[in-house]
Formats: structure tokens, sequence, C-alpha cells
């Protein structure tokens, strides 16, 4: 719990690869933490939103098509 990182340079930004620094101290500091989880499935998310998304978008053009008959 000691642990500080620092984002030290980009070795290769094309491949996205980092320099990472870690040293531990015993000095208390002022600091945010931060915790990062990663969703392995977080794509699979995404897209069910958008399929979600568009269906409604279309249910509102089928229905608005339907009225626009209805009311002629």
């Amino acid at each position: 719990q000691n642990l500080v990182l620092k984002f030290n340079k980009m070795v290769d930004p094309k491949e996205g690869k980092i320099e990472v620094g870690v040293k531990e101290s015993k000095a208390l500091t002022n600091l945010v933490t931060l915790k990062v989880i990663e969703f392995p499935m977080i794509n699979l998310l995404w897209l069910g939103v958008i399929v979600m998304v568009l269906g409604m978008i279309f249910s509102v053009i089928q229905r608005l098509k339907i009225d626009k008959r209805t009311y002629k």
C-alpha cells in the first residue's frame, strides 16, 4: 500500500507501450487513489447498447409511418 507509480515516458506510441516507475515509500502524502478494473466483455456490452438504440430508433420511425397513414 506504500507503492507509488509514475508514468515515465512513452516507449512506443504506435503499440501503446509506456515506461512505468515504481517506488516504495513510508512517508504519508496526500494523493488520490484510483482503482482500475478491466471488464473483459465490455465490447459485448457496448454492442448490446448499440443494438438497443438502433431498435428504438427503428421502432420510432415505424410508429411515425403508421401514425402518418392513419391520420390521412
